[in-house]
């Protein structure tokens, strides 16, 4: 853990006013970050945006959800096997943003 400030482009999906992240690899000190202090703030475009943010365990349903959704956003609709055979090395975040 740093608790300095961290800038990564990361693919995402809003999905009822939670942002969901996939970060593919092994832990990096944002995300140990997030672990330590949950609030966090980023931008989309060019919009800025706080939230609260954690890390979700594989069989999290929050986790399914996010995952669903990022696959379809940067690929389409897949069956269950391909997405999560797809996010096998990945680690879901999710962000209950607030403007």
């Amino acid at each position: 853990m740093t608790r300095k400030p961290h800038r990564v482009e990361l693919w995402f999906v809003v999905v009822n006013g939670e942002v969901f992240l996939s970060h593919e690899g092994r832990e990096t000190d944002w995300m140990r970050n997030i672990r330590s202090d949950s609030k966090v703030s980023f931008e989309i475009g060019r919009i800025r945006f706080t939230g609260e943010a954690r890390c979700l365990r594989s069989d999290d349903s929050q986790a399914a959800k996010g995952k669903f959704a990022l696959y379809a956003k940067y690929y389409g609709k897949a069956e269950e096997k391909t997405i999560e055979d797809w996010f096998s090395l990945s680690t879901l975040i999710v962000i209950d943003a607030k403007p």
